[in-house]
């Protein structure tokens, strides 16, 4: 069985596939400049860097931004298709030898040569992005720009970014980018070889600026930093957060139905399902009392049991359809358990029955394709036509606006081997 190390390159196979090939992909399109630009774009994993590179490169049209990943240089391996034709699995490994030595030879191009580049990273450690700001400042203006994003929002779109185009973040990087980020804001905020940092979110607007180069002070780094957090930490909007709670929701059923709610993918969607949903709930619906609230807790309650509790042998009870409930347990001997459950139900709101059953339609919808056992076949399968659904189809009031479907996501582009950003 072939491995990754059976396709990477030698030193001159690598030199010689950079200068006939990698620099004018990278560099064709563009023209050196009198007074070139860096910029640094950071945020954790799934934050959407992606489109704050594209803003920033249309604010420096006229410094015409080189944008360079790793990722964009991986079909230049002399290997590509024999790789993605006989073993795929090692494609990322595989190309990723070349493609690092690709970038940081690009980076060196670029300074040398005067062009204006501009580089991604997840700023998890201060020294490295540091280290190719001080590279550059001697023939660059050096900005950065911090993207401000919730843990909870990224989190989540790293899941829903796994499902989509299988890219998956250790959750423990994740969590390492965004502790460190705003240390690494300080950092570079401090550091003469930086002229300007800009903090945003994903909307683009320039929510904190400083420009050294007219407003030096002696607290720059702090404020920056602290300007970070503050941008983190403000609530959503009720619509984003509505929007979360559908995709959280749509995430949990779609790994359920893949089969891929494991021991690797089990802490995240724990994580998700518990306490960031818990936060996010209270911005989607604000109103405890509300009906909106009150649905988005009865649904939580079975989407928290079908990644806390695994989902063979048998359906966790409080994903059972009512009429199975009884008929599907009682031969086990569970029937404490199942009048307990059937007890619960007759207790619930004509809200919280409708959420409850929405959710296990859809996760029958989601598990039609799998080959289950048939008792669980059985117990999904079968719902009550009776549950009330008007608190889920009514016209929308300007109190409580029900949850809109997910928005599609375009897959971000993946953080890559560009030396001295992470």
């Amino acid at each position: 069985m072939a491995e990754a190390s059976d396709y990477f390159l030698s030193e001159d196979e690598l030199r010689t596939r950079f200068e006939e090939r990698v620099i004018d992909y990278v560099f064709g399109p563009y023209q050196p400049q009198d007074r070139p630009v860096l910029v640094l774009v950071g945020a954790q994993q799934a934050a959407g860097k992606s489109q704050t590179i594209a803003r920033a490169r249309h604010r420096h049209a006229d410094s015409q931004l080189v944008p360079l990943t790793g990722d964009a240089l991986r079909f230049l391996h002399p290997q590509h298709d024999t790789i993605m034709e006989t073993e795929p699995w090692l494609f990322l490994e595989a190309t990723g030898q070349a493609t690092a030595h690709w970038v940081k030879w690009s980076i060196e191009h670029a300074r040398r040569a005067n062009y204006s580049l501009i580089l991604e990273g997840v700023f998890r450690d201060p020294q490295m992005p540091l280290a190719t700001a001080e590279a550059f400042a001697g023939s660059h203006t050096v900005e950065v720009i911090g993207l401000a994003v919730r843990e909870e929002v990224s989190r989540l779109d790293g899941e829903y970014r796994f499902l989509e185009s299988g890219r998956w973040t250790p959750p423990e990087l994740h969590d390492l980018s965004y502790r460190m980020m705003p240390e690494t804001i300080r950092v570079l905020a401090g550091s003469p070889a930086v002229r300007r940092i800009t903090i945003t979110d994903r909307t683009g607007v320039d929510l904190y600026v400083l420009d050294k180069s007219s407003n030096p002070t002696p607290f720059a780094a702090d404020k920056a930093a602290t300007a970070l957090k503050f941008v983190r930490g403000r609530p959503l909007p009720a619509e984003e957060a509505n929007s979360w709670m559908a995709r959280q929701r749509d995430t949990v059923l779609t790994y359920a139905g893949r089969d891929a709610i494991d021991e690797t993918s089990r802490p995240t969607l724990v994580r998700i399902t518990h306490q960031d949903a818990a936060r996010i709930m209270s911005m989607a619906a604000p109103r405890p009392d509300g009906d909106l609230r009150s649905g988005y807790e009865a649904a939580q309650l079975l989407l928290q049991a079908l990644v806390d509790e695994p989902l063979q042998p048998n359906l966790p009870l409080r994903l059972q359809a009512d009429e199975q409930l009884h008929a599907r347990l009682a031969n086990a001997g569970r029937l404490d358990d199942v009048s307990a459950e059937a007890a619960r139900r007759t207790e619930l709101t004509p809200v919280q029955l409708a959420a409850e059953n929405l959710v296990r339609e859809q996760l029958h919808t989601a598990l039609s394709p799998r080959t289950l056992d048939p008792d669980i076949q059985d117990a999904i399968g079968t719902l009550s036509a009776q549950t009330p659904r008007s608190a889920l189809t009514d016209p929308p009031t300007a109190a409580d606006p029900p949850p809109p479907r997910p928005p599609g996501i375009a897959p971000e582009t993946a953080p890559d081997n560009s030396p001295g950003l992470d």
